[in-house]
């Protein structure tokens, strides 16, 4: 499945304003379940930053941005998570099923490690994934600002009773 970080970024922070948002990262090649686990830990930080962070007022950003570096066990993929401009963090006094959830995704499925910092200016979030639960597409980079454009548009309509969807 070629799926990209930018288009579920996209779609997860696009109600808050594709502007207050600064997405950055390489065309990543997924498999099922570290697709699912991103998906959930993508819902989660955005669903902290809209309740508590940067997406609870109108002027906070996030800036989201993913590399890969080199490590003892080989490539690692290292996700960065960043809030500011939004109300003063104050670090929680105990951790909650989001948190929860967050670490044991990095740790569980996805095999890797999670930190969080709790800073003044904003919360940070990394976490470092090794690389066997994706591949890179070389020589394609993608930025919010481009991956709303991708996203198919999407059509409602209305189905009555009896009648074939």
């Amino acid at each position: 499945m070629v799926l990209t970080f930018g288009r579920w970024w996209s779609t997860e922070l696009a109600p808050y304003g594709l502007e207050r948002s600064s997405i950055d990262g390489a065309v990543l090649w997924l498999t099922p379940n570290a697709a699912l686990a991103l998906c959930l830990i993508v819902h989660e930080l955005t669903t902290n930053a809209v309740k508590y962070g940067a997406l609870s007022n109108q002027t906070g950003r996030i800036l989201v941005r993913w590399h890969l570096e080199a490590s003892a066990d080989g490539e690692t993929l290292v996700v960065f998570w960043q809030e500011s401009a939004g109300p003063a963090v104050v670090p929680p006094d105990s951790h909650g099923f989001g948190t929860e959830l967050l670490e044991r995704l990095s740790r569980q499925e996805l095999r890797g490690s999670a930190k969080i910092s709790y800073a003044e200016t904003g919360v940070q979030r990394s976490c470092a994934l090794p690389r066997t639960g994706f591949s890179l597409l070389p020589r394609h980079s993608m930025t919010t600002t481009r991956t709303a454009s991708l996203l198919p548009p999407c059509r409602s309509r209305s189905i009555t009773p009896g009648s074939p969807w």
